[in-house]
C-alpha cells in the first residue's frame, strides 16, 4: 500500500512542469520603469502546431490575466507588445485520457514568446517556453502554459 501511495504522489507532483529558456533578457525598467512601461497588445499564433482556434484564444486570454494579475497589462499606455508562436502541442483528448488520467501521459505545448517595443519595433526579449500537464485537459495546460509565459514576461526567474 505504501508503495502505491509514493507511485500516485509522485505522478501527482510530476503531473505538471515547466520549462522557460530565455534566450533575451527583458530590461526590468521596460517592464516595470513607468508610465509607459508594461504590456499594451498580445498576439498568438499556433496554426502550424495543431493547436485549435479555441486552445490559441484561451492562452491569450488566460496571459492577459496572468499579467493583469500582476499589474503588467496596460493595453492604453503599455510599450511592449507580445508576440507568442505555439510550437508544438500534443492534448490527448481520448478515452484513456478519461479513464487513466495521469497514467495516459502528459498533455504538452510549447512556444517562442518575443516581447517587441512599439516604438523601436526592436525585439526586447526572447523565450521558449514548454509546459507539460498531465493531469488539467486543455484548460488547465492553456493556464499553467500561461502562468509559465507570465513568469519570464514579469522576469520573475
Amino acid at each position: 500500500m505504501k508503495q502505491i501511495l509514493i507511485i500516485f504522489l509522485s505522478i501527482f507532483l510530476g503531473a505538471c512542469t515547466g520549462k522557460i529558456e530565455v534566450s533575451k533578457p527583458i530590461p526590468k525598467d521596460l517592464i516595470t520603469g513607468g508610465e509607459n512601461s508594461g504590456y499594451s497588445a498580445i498576439s498568438v499564433w499556433g496554426a502550424k502546431s495543431g493547436a485549435s482556434g479555441g486552445f490559441i484564444n484561451k492562452l491569450s486570454r488566460d496571459l492577459s490575466q496572468h499579467l493583469a494579475d500582476r499589474s503588467l497589462l496596460h493595453k492604453e499606455t503599455g510599450t511592449l507588445k507580445v508576440v507568442i508562436e505555439l510550437t508544438a502541442f500534443k492534448v490527448d483528448t481520448s478515452a484513456a485520457r478519461a479513464v487513466f488520467g495521469a497514467l495516459a501521459g502528459a498533455n504538452e505545448v510549447s512556444s517562442t514568446i518575443e516581447v517587441i517595443n512599439t516604438k523601436t519595433k526592436e525585439v526586447v526579449g526572447k523565450s521558449n517556453v514548454s509546459t507539460s500537464d498531465s493531469l488539467g485537459g486543455m484548460e488547465g495546460l492553456s493556464w499553467l502554459h500561461a502562468d509559465d509565459i507570465a513568469i519570464f514576461l514579469s522576469a520573475e526567474e
